[in-house]
């Protein structure tokens, strides 16, 4: 490649998206440089691991437009990846009239809206998608983006890191000795809908007196959330908040809940997989594509309170899991972080070759 590639993602917070942007950054090879918006947790990490980075103020206006616009010219990068929804329009304004391609990343499976803006968005200025799962493929085609511009390449979890990580210790909860420990992660959002999580976990602490719930997130509806767990008289929650050491927390873990509404992948999944846990979540999204039901965990329908309690009292009784047990890890290669960076590797080239 003639120049570098920018990896942009103008996020202001840290979830998913970034953690994917940092994998590729870091496992890429050649010239690359991160682009972040000023004063993010993606900029400080990336500078943390020692790669090029720049900043833009904003992923919005006028300024932004133009920071992102002089960077280009002042780079001459041989491609800019996108990372983000707002990233993409910021990348599509920036680079009128400059003839770099442009590869955006799209990790949610929401429908495309209709309209000028979102023709010209998603329009012949992007060269190439790379859609995290099958389900955001097909969200991508029904909303008229042509197929051929659209490739399946999944988030990664850093299999060496996690395989690297200890348990964590998780004293400040003082757990017995015999507890069995049921974990969920994720951003205390409607998204995630740990509603459903709380009217599960009330059936499962009423049958079982050892089971204790970690929920490992922060989010805006964590007061009504403990306002809920309080009306369902639940004694045996544990809010941990945000928890940079999720992996160790994951590793202490013998059961793993996830009750999405939506979602284009879910990293957690993979990650968790990767900690030898078994995992009963919604099949909603990508989430089929990570978690195989009975072969490599348990999937029950959204909303559906009763079908997860029953799963999930099968891992506790240790009922009938010898296959799943077996297949946690099996068929993880494509999830990893040299696999990810190899197909976006082929990707870049490709589109350079049109």
């Amino acid at each position: 490649m003639s120049g570098p590639v920018l990896q942009l993602n103008t996020q202001a917070g840290w979830r998913g998206g970034e953690q994917q942007t940092l994998h590729l950054a870091c496992g890429m090879d050649g010239d690359r440089v991160v682009v972040a918006r000023a004063g993010s947790e993606l900029l400080r990490r990336a500078c943390k691991e020692g790669l090029v980075v720049e900043s833009v103020p904003s992923d919005r206006g006028v300024r932004g437009v133009l920071a992102l616009r002089r960077l280009v010219r002042r780079l001459k990068p041989s491609i800019v990846h996108a990372h983000a929804s707002k990233s993409h329009q910021l990348a599509r304004l920036a680079m009128m009239g400059i003839r770099v391609p442009l590869v955006v990343t799209r990790r949610v499976e929401f429908p495309l809206s209709r309209g000028v803006v979102t023709r010209w968005k998603y329009g012949a200025g992007v060269a190439a998608y790379g859609a995290i799962s099958n389900s955001v493929r097909d969200a991508l085609m029904k909303g008229g983006v042509d197929g051929d511009r659209v490739h399946v390449i999944p988030s990664a979890a850093d299999f060496g890191s996690i395989d690297a990580t200890p348990s964590a210790k998780l004293t400040e909860l003082d757990l017995p000795d015999d507890a069995f420990v049921v974990l969920h992660a994720g951003a205390l959002n409607p998204q995630k809908n740990q509603d459903m999580l709380l009217r599960v976990w009330a059936a499962l602490e009423h049958r079982y007196s050892h089971v204790h719930l970690l929920i490992a997130g922060a989010g805006e509806r964590e007061a009504e959330l403990r306002s809920l767990a309080s009306e369902l008289s639940l004694t045996r929650v544990h809010w941990l908040g945000f928890r940079a050491d999720i992996i160790g927390i994951m590793k202490c873990a013998s059961l793993f809940l996830n009750t999405s509404r939506f979602e284009g992948l879910c990293s957690s999944l993979i990650q968790v997989r990767r900690c030898d846990v078994p995992v009963v979540a919604t099949a909603v999204g990508g989430v089929p594509e990570i978690i195989e039901h009975e072969e490599s965990g348990l999937l029950v329908p959204i909303d559906d309170v009763d079908a997860m309690v029953k799963e999930a009292s099968r891992v506790i009784d240790d009922r009938d899991m010898q296959g799943v047990r077996a297949g946690i890890r099996e068929g993880m290669d494509r999830f990893s972080v040299n696999h990810m960076c190899t197909a976006y590797e082929r990707l870049y080239e490709v589109v350079q070759s049109q």
